[in-house]
């Protein structure tokens, strides 16, 4: 009996494990269920192939309702990858919008002027609800450039004040060790110019040194 009460809660344990990551593939099937119907729907006003796209998707449902998540999430792979050949000039264009959508609140965060290329954002976005991806896609670039100008003086200042922040906190014996990393990951990129990248290092460790 009493082996038999250690092997019971094991045997839960696993069933538990069992449906938490039935449960992510799930979620996780579903999402991208809804972004590839949403690339269909781009190919058909495109004047692409949707057909292939919702066939592709059709599978996958098929697929998920029979219990197979590996042949879904196979399925799911290759259906991106056609759907994102089909729609190249939508994806690539929310992807330049996202990007500087994301560089715009980190730059907020050290209160940089970002009025101009929020103007941009605005106008990107504004394009692509019209279905002018093509636009959208150079507004949101020219938006990246326009920050991309300052980045550097501010970021110099900015990387400065962090490593004196630094300072004062380990003199002060905070455990700083994940920040001193996050600084360091920021200076190589700022050496690398890649200024995307050190602006959001900068914004983590900030974020770091707000939770100590």
């Amino acid at each position: 009996m009493g082996k038999r009460r250690e092997i019971d809660p094991a045997v839960q344990t696993m069933r538990d494990c069992r449906e938490m990551l039935e449960h992510i593939i799930a979620d996780r099937l579903e999402r991208d269920i809804m972004y590839l119907e949403n690339l269909a729907d781009v190919a058909h006003r495109m004047g692409s192939d949707h057909q292939s796209i919702e066939g592709a998707v059709a599978d996958i449902k098929e697929k998920q309702a029979a219990g197979d998540h590996a042949a879904a999430l196979d399925e799911v792979r290759t259906a991106k990858r056609l759907a994102e050949k089909l729609t190249g000039k939508y994806v690539e264009a929310h992807e330049m919008y996202e990007g500087l959508e994301k560089l715009i609140l980190n730059a907020e965060v050290f209160y940089l002027d970002v009025r101009e290329s929020r103007k941009l954002l605005n106008e990107s976005r504004e394009a692509g609800e019209g279905g002018d991806w093509t636009t959208m896609g150079i507004l949101a670039r020219k938006g990246r450039e326009e920050l991309k100008k300052v980045l550097p003086d501010m970021l110099a200042v900015e990387l400065r004040k962090a490593k004196q922040t630094l300072l004062d906190l380990k003199a002060k014996g905070k455990d700083v060790s994940s920040m001193i990393k996050t600084l360091k990951d920021a200076g190589v990129a700022m050496k690398r110019e890649r200024y995307e990248e050190t602006l959001e290092r900068l914004t983590e460790f900030r974020d770091q040194e707000k939770r100590l």
